[in-house]
């Protein structure tokens, strides 16, 4: 249901409900969001601020991710958890730090959207949720183009152009298309070989 109810169950002290939400398109694509509810008697809980969403170049050596705006009213933070839970695999300097960082991942032209998770626990073990986006945007750089090196040659024997040292440093050479710019006309055997 779009709005499930339920009794809060009969507790000592405080304790945290975790639940998570899967939507699910009609196209089959999904996404999940997750949320905390605190069953408290006197303590109440911390409010989890993972920052601001941030949009890094992949090149950037370290990102920072940024849980010092959360805050408990009343007994204090007790603890952080940070956690990966969508896009290409990273890995946290200290997840249980409150701002921990990474190395951004090395992405396709079009980027890559990475959402971290961030569980703040008080000193009553009551809990928090936030989540934060960091996108890491795509530097395709563009490939290097080698043509070999010149050649002295008698006249009707046949020639090999090389153009095999060209090189892509990021996503690789996808083709090769050769084109005479100058001199007596001469017909390749494939213009798209390297």
């Amino acid at each position: 249901a779009q709005k499930p109810t339920f009794t809060a169950p009969n507790i000592i002290g405080s304790r945290s409900l975790r639940f998570k939400l899967t939507v699910t398109d009609f196209g089959s694509l999904k996404d999940t969001d997750a949320t905390i509810l605190n069953v408290t008697g006197d303590n109440d809980p911390p409010t989890a601020d993972a920052g601001p969403d941030q949009t890094v170049d992949e090149e950037e050596a370290i990102v920072e991710l940024d849980g010092v705006g959360s805050i408990d009213p009343d007994n204090g933070i007790k603890s952080y958890q940070w956690t990966q839970t969508a896009g290409p695999p990273v890995t946290l300097s200290n997840p249980l730090d409150v701002q921990p960082t990474f190395t951004p991942p090395n992405v396709l032209e079009n980027g890559a959207s990475l959402t971290f998770e961030l569980i703040v626990t008080d000193m009553g073990n009551l809990e928090n949720v936030d989540a934060t986006i960091v996108n890491v945007t795509g530097d395709n750089d563009p490939p290097t183009a080698n043509a070999g090196v010149d050649q002295k040659v008698r006249e009707k024997s046949i020639v090999t152009l090389d153009g095999s040292n060209s090189f892509d440093s990021d996503d690789g050479v996808a083709s090769y298309r050769w084109k005479q710019v100058a001199g007596a006309a001469v017909t390749f055997s494939d213009p798209t070989s390297d």
